[in-house]
């Protein structure tokens, strides 16, 4: 019963190679076009010409919330129609959206590393390979830009759990609410909309996402104008609550479902 979801990710995880691959693609020969491929002059490595790692890691972390999103639904997808079928299987129902749940975990985590191979493969073929730096603070961003698409998933998981069809459209209303508060937040409201908003967004995933890296002249910001910045620690330990707590709201959901 578990092959169906397996089936599911893989294929979600072969449209995104064949994105990435395409991608991959147009701006190799674009860059062959303009002579980058075919010249032997590259930039000398320098502050101007740095590329931070986490800066990739912050990337991958949103494309993989995105390819988390799709699979969010996956209990909802069970309650569209066949829902007492899946419950005549012999587990129980906590271990089967459990185990549904580790599928889907395990996807987002081959799609990060599908986007990281992706780009990484790309400045390889554009010779900036040597441009990459691993920042102090690398390891604990690689936590953080994990745990951000678990913390969609957990959320929009829990938004969905006890739907059915209905499901398919809360996704995409999650989405636009978290851009909206964010926005919002960074505009500075009156009172007492800013705190309304304020404490809306703080269980917004990119809340807790705010990436900045500076020097020389060359400066990377991703998420720094919709989301504070905060200590890594406080951070990553916000995105695996926030993660947590949609898990658990969304199992408690699924085991009090009645056919």
């Amino acid at each position: 019963m578990y092959y169906t979801q397996l089936l599911r990710v893989s294929r979600g995880l072969l449209c995104l190679s064949v994105v990435m691959a395409a991608l991959f693609a147009l701006i190799a020969i674009t860059a062959a076009a303009n002579g980058w491929f075919y010249s032997s002059h590259v930039p000398p490595h320098s502050a101007d010409t740095e590329a931070p790692v986490p800066a990739f890691f912050a990337v991958a972390g949103f494309v993989a919330a995105i390819f988390g999103s799709r699979f969010a639904r996956s209990l909802s997808e069970e309650n569209e129609a066949h829902l007492p079928v899946v419950w005549t299987a012999p587990v129980s129902r906590l271990r089967y959206a459990a185990t549904v749940m580790a599928i889907d975990a395990a996807g987002i985590f081959a799609a990060f590393a599908i986007v990281i191979a992706t780009m990484f493969a790309l400045m390889a073929f554009m010779n900036v390979l040597s441009y990459l730096t691993l920042t102090p603070d690398s390891w604990i961003q690689l936590a953080r830009f994990l745990a951000f698409p678990l913390a969609f998933y957990g959320l929009m998981s829990a938004a969905t759990a006890s739907l059915g069809k209905p499901g398919r459209a809360a996704i995409g209303y999650c989405w636009v609410a978290v851009f909206l508060l964010g926005i919002l937040n960074a505009a500075g409201l009156p009172r007492p909309w800013d705190a309304v908003i304020g404490a809306l967004d703080l269980l917004n995933p990119i809340h807790y996402a705010a990436y900045s890296h500076g020097t020389g002249t060359n400066q990377v910001h991703v998420f720094s104008g919709m989301s504070p910045a905060m200590a890594l620690s406080a951070d990553v330990g916000a995105l695996c609550t926030l993660c947590a707590v949609g898990l658990a709201a969304a199992l408690w959901q699924w085991r009090r479902l009645e056919a």
